[in-house]
């Protein structure tokens, strides 16, 4: 069972941005650019359930700040 033991294990829950066609998916999925999921994954780790609710928040955020009288 050696031979196990170098196959690179699959965490589908987990954002992987050094596997390029993983990381692309992900920016696809959570509709970010690779710098958001940085940002995220340093803040929250690279859960994807709590990098999706940081993201979602920020934007929310955002929104929120756009529709605030100045």
């Amino acid at each position: 069972m050696s031979f196990l033991s170098h196959r690179p294990v699959v965490q589908p829950d987990r954002i992987n941005l050094h596997n390029p066609q993983a990381a692309a998916a992900w920016e696809q999925k959570l509709h970010a650019d690779r710098e958001q999921l940085r940002r995220a994954i340093a803040t929250v780790g690279d859960k994807a359930c709590n990098v999706e609710k940081y993201l979602q928040g920020k934007d929310s955020a955002s929104a929120g700040d756009r529709d605030k009288p100045h």
